[in-house]
């Protein structure tokens, strides 16, 4: 089961809608909370709202580190400081002292990280700012979730693909296409096409535009992402 909590598209009434990206996996061996949108107060509402316990998630992974996507780690922390924290830059000292203290640990590495069987990360992509996604294994191939996508969706998919050895069936998330041209839309959209993707949920910072021209260019294959959904894996629905 994968469960937006935090995005700026609404998906559900009710959640409150927010600049920002967070969901949260479930099915595994591990529950995976993936990016922590831009405010703890929100995040912890809208979990609330889904019925999914904050105490009950093992690990959180964070894309990148811009506030929208992990501003709302610390106040998630002060509620379960006892997970695995997936970081992609270095921890600071009081955070991983926070942490350890509570059972849990700290992780920050460049390459792929197994985060529980059936879930691991990309390694980190990018240059001045680095990223890395999240792969979920399902039996119709990874679906890979994005935060914000800087060094772009395609290379980041790419990246999954050679991470699992599989075609990646689907990516959901960021696109960062906001700004985008037509034509570097256009090209994104064969660029998924091209490896493999069947199934594309835009949102974040995906821009209206791009979303639209990705839901013309999938057609059943769209996923329409927003805060309070809920999807089965792998059939996004």
């Amino acid at each position: 089961m994968l469960t937006v909590v935090y995005d700026n598209y609404e998906g559900k009434p009710g959640f409150e809608t927010a600049w920002g990206f967070g969901c949260v996996v479930e099915g595994y061996e591990k529950t995976v909370l993936f990016d922590t949108g831009g405010s703890g107060d929100i995040l912890m509402e809208n979990l609330a709202k889904t019925e999914i316990d904050p105490d009950e998630i093992d690990a959180v992974v964070i894309s990148h580190n811009h506030w929208d996507h992990a501003g709302g780690l610390d106040r998630f922390l002060t509620r379960n400081p006892a997970v695995t924290l997936y970081s992609p830059g270095p921890v600071s000292r009081a955070r991983r002292r926070k942490i350890e203290d509570a059972g849990g640990g700290a992780e920050h590495s460049r390459g792929s990280s197994i985060v529980c069987s059936g879930i691991c990360t990309t390694p980190l992509l990018g240059s001045l700012l680095q990223e890395q996604a999240l792969c979920v294994e399902t039996e119709r191939g990874p679906v890979v979730l994005t935060g914000c996508a800087h060094p772009g969706v395609v290379q980041m998919v790419t990246s999954a693909a050679d991470v699992t050895g599989e075609t990646p069936y689907a990516v959901l998330g960021g696109f960062h296409l906001k700004d985008g041209s037509q034509r570097q839309i256009t090209k994104v959209i064969e660029g998924l096409r091209e490896v493999g993707i069947v199934r594309a949920g835009p949102s974040h910072c995906t821009g209206d535009a791009a979303r639209q021209a990705i839901a013309e260019a999938f057609g059943d294959g769209f996923v329409n992402v927003g805060v309070g959904q809920q999807f089965s894996l792998p059939d996004l629905k």
